[in-house]
């Protein structure tokens, strides 16, 4: 019976503990909590801040960026008012072009032989076919080759013209520009003297130096600068002396065309040249 008792009181004084341990935990989840005055003021003002800007980052290192230039199609135009691509100087159809029509047809034969010899009889004709872009090349080169002008011609064209005043002169390039089907302009600026249009294209010319007996790169450099400044397609150095190393390699660096010698006299080709010797 004493252990039934202290059972009994055991489990009355257990009740009475969580009871009030549920009244202790009712009241705390219902009774607002006490905040302290600065500690509510700092919640509002993170709650309604706006959201920080991002911020660009930079960089005083960086360099600026370069130019973006939109190179044109490598197009010109032929003395005859005709276009046509205009290829790289240092590849091979442009060497052949440049050299006795007779070496691009040896170049042509040789790879028939070659196919005849190497490939089978049923590629053959694949093989010989590459020889046709070199049979094409001689025509064209022997085309060129004949209607060049000869030695004595291009002697008396740069005598001729190395005598003429300016008037004269520009006069004379005027029409075998108008002559070839160019629209042409006369300009009033140091580094060009016409302005050619042919085909929606701009061409510079400059020609006024022509007397001197050798050319260095400075007016070229002006040429060029005009070239971009008006954006002009294309741009001409007419001389009857020769350039110098460092002007004939800035020309091929930027694609400028010259026209001296043996070009000069085939520009003035069919003109009369008023003192010629």
């Amino acid at each position: 019976m004493a252990v039934t008792a202290m059972s009994a009181a055991s489990a009355a004084n257990g009740r009475r503990m969580s009871g009030s341990i549920n009244q202790g935990g009712a009241d705390s989840s219902t009774r607002p909590i006490a905040r302290h005055p600065r500690t509510h003021h700092l919640a509002h003002n993170i709650a309604h801040a706006a959201p920080p800007k991002r911020q660009q980052r930079t960089n005083h290192h960086t360099q600026p960026r370069a130019r973006v230039v939109q190179r044109r199609p490598v197009v010109t135009i032929t003395e005859g008012g005709l276009m046509q691509f205009k290829m790289n100087e240092r590849s091979l159809f442009a060497l052949l072009l440049r050299s006795p029509w007779w070496v691009s047809l040896l170049v042509a034969v040789a790879l028939v032989l070659a196919s005849r010899l190497l490939l089978p009889s049923d590629y053959f004709i694949y093989g010989a076919s590459g020889g046709v872009p070199f049979l094409c090349i001689a025509a064209i080169a022997l085309y060129k080759q004949l209607n060049r002008p000869g030695a004595a011609r291009v002697e008396a064209v740069l005598s001729a013209v190395q005598a003429m005043a300016w008037r004269e002169f520009s006069t004379l390039i005027e029409a075998a520009f108008v002559r070839d089907g160019f629209g042409v302009t006369r300009l009033d600026l140091p580094a060009a003297d016409f302005e050619l249009t042919l085909a929606g294209r701009v061409t510079l010319v400059s020609c006024k130096r022509w007397k001197a007996a050798s050319h260095g790169i400075g007016p070229l450099q002006e040429l060029a600068a005009l070239r971009r400044s008006r954006e002009a397609a294309e741009a001409m150095y007419v001389s009857a002396g020769a350039l110098t190393g460092n002007a004939q390699q800035f020309a091929a660096a930027e694609g400028m065309r010259l026209i001296n010698g043996a070009d000069l006299a085939q520009l003035l080709r069919d003109l009369p040249l008023p003192r010629a010797q």
